[in-house]
This record gives C-alpha cells, sequence and structure tokens, in this order.
C-alpha cells in the first residue's frame, strides 16, 4: 500500500478522534455545570425527567473516561481488572437505570410507583457515581484522572446515598395495600396458600389487613 496514502488516512482517523474526544470533554465539562442535557424520553414526566438529565451526563463522562483509559492504558487496561471492572459496573448501572425508567413509564405512574423508583434510581446513580470514583482514585496516571474528574464532577458528588427514611417508606408501602403492590404480584410468583412457604406470608399479611382497624383502635 503507497506509505503516503496510509498516513493520509491514519491522520484523518486519528484527527476525527481527537475532534470527538475533545468534543466528549466539553460536553462533560459543560455538563458538570448545567446537570445534563435535557433531552429525555418522549413519555417522560416531571418526574422522570431529571433523571435523564443525570443519565446523559453520566454518559457524557462514561465517554471520556473510556477515553482516557483506552489512550493511556491501551492493552494493560484487560489486565488492570479492576479498572475495567469499575467501566463495566458505571455501563451496567446506566442500563439499569434506563430499565427503571422504562418500566415507570410503562408502568402507573402511581405515587406509590414513584417512591419504589426513586429509592431504584437513587441506589443505582450513586452506585454508578461510586464507580467512576473508584476509578478515578486508583487510575496509576494521577495527575490524567485528577484533570478528567474534575471535568466529569467540578462540584463532587452529585448523588446522595439514598437514606434509611427513604427505603423505609418504600418498604412501609409493601405492608400496605395500594395498586403499586397488587401490579408486582402479577411479575413474580404469588399465592396465598399457607402451606406454601411465600403464601403462608401473604396469607398472614391478608389477616393482618382485617384486624388492622381493631388493633389500631385497642
Amino acid at each position: 500500500e503507497d506509505k503516503n496514502t496510509a498516513l493520509k488516512t491514519f491522520n484523518n482517523i486519528l484527527f476525527k478522534h481527537l475532534a470527538y474526544t475533545f468534543n466528549r470533554t466539553a460536553r462533560a465539562f459543560t455538563y458538570g455545570f448545567t446537570g445534563g442535557s435535557a433531552h429525555a424520553s418522549e413519555n417522560a414526566d416531571t418526574f422522570s425527567r431529571p433523571y435523564y438529565k443525570i443519565i446523559n451526563r453520566f454518559s457524557a463522562n462514561f465517554a471520556l473516561t473510556a477515553d482516557m483509559c483506552l489512550g493511556l492504558l491501551a492493552g494493560d487496561i484487560k489486565r488492570k481488572e479492576m479498572l475495567s471492572g469499575r467501566l463495566a459496573d458505571i455501563h451496567s448501572k446506566m442500563f439499569i437505570v434506563t430499565a427503571i425508567l422504562k418500566f415507570y413509564e410503562n408502568g402507573q405512574r402511581s405515587s406509590q410507583e414513584q417512591v419504589h423508583a426513586k429509592l431504584a434510581l437513587d441506589e443505582t446513580l450513586y452506585d454508578a457515581q461510586e464507580a467512576f470514583y473508584g476509578l478515578f482514585d486508583n487510575f496509576p496516571i494521577q495527575i490524567a484522572s485528577s484533570l478528567v474528574k474534575f471535568v466529569c464532577f467540578p462540584f463532587g458528588r452529585p448523588i446522595k446515598k439514598p437514606s434509611d427514611r427513604q427505603k423505609s417508606e418504600a418498604a412501609e408501602l409493601l405492608m400496605q395495600d395500594n395498586p403499586f403492590r397488587d401490579y408486582l404480584k402479577t411479575q413474580v410468583y404469588y399465592t396465598v396458600d399457607p402451606n406454601d412457604a411465600f403464601g403462608r406470608m401473604e396469607a398472614t399479611f391478608n389477616l393482618l389487613t382485617t384486624v388492622e382497624d381493631d388493633w389500631n383502635s385497642f
């Protein structure tokens, strides 16, 4: 193959990739200040729309972080399994978040469902955020990782770990009769047979609901 033609092709690909990386850097840094792009599913509502902003932000952060890993470590990233594992964690968490939003948008969108969706979304996004920080803190070239961390998270961690109160609220709803709990029954194995290990718990729950008012007034 002609050397000049090959060099021209290589330079063209290289500059395109550098332009892509610069674009990811600018986007990640901008999203660090704005919270993310407002692009969302056409089915998004006031509850889910803020989460789409976070997804857009973390997606830009992931693209830039992956470029840093591949650009500086190249094939060594395969051998540094804890770092590549964190990239996989971030990627999988983003898929889980989109699945939760899809489930919510196709569901009842009730207040009870929002409580459970919020807990699941906050927990998953927090895990993705911590995977970012774990990768940055353990990256062998700290100058590069510190710079990328600042670009991605200029104001520190944006996601807080769900509180005990938030978890208790979701758990409390599972111990009450409501439409969302009834819907969950259709998605899992369900029985009220007292001779069945699972059914025994549900049968007991149903008995408790019949005496709850009397118990509370006692």
